[in-house]
């Protein structure tokens, strides 16, 4: 997934209250997706195999202005197992 921004937005450390992820299939091993600020890692999207999903920040907020790009980035050795995975995040205009 890649998103530019158009305006300042901030979200929260750990996307706390901000963000939703489900898996329609779990994988086989732990899963884990990139978050990257302008291609600098920025945190991940982990899916462990009973399907939960947690994001984390490494407990700082994350903060875009705009022409910055957000990117979520599958791991190159994907899990075959793992199907439908979808996840929203919301920021605040900063």
């Amino acid at each position: 997934m890649l998103s530019a921004f158009a305006e300042n937005v901030t979200f929260p450390a750990n996307f706390a209250n901000a963000a939703y992820g489900r898996v329609g299939n779990p994988p086989e091993t732990t899963f884990v997706l990139r978050i990257l600020k302008n291609g600098k890692d920025v945190g991940t999207i982990t899916i462990s195999t009973a399907g939960v999903v947690s994001f984390s920040t490494s407990g700082v907020a994350l903060s875009f202005a705009p022409g910055d790009l957000l990117v979520i980035q599958a791991p190159s050795d994907t899990d075959a197992a793992i199907e439908d995975f979808a996840a929203s995040i919301k920021g605040t205009r900063s």
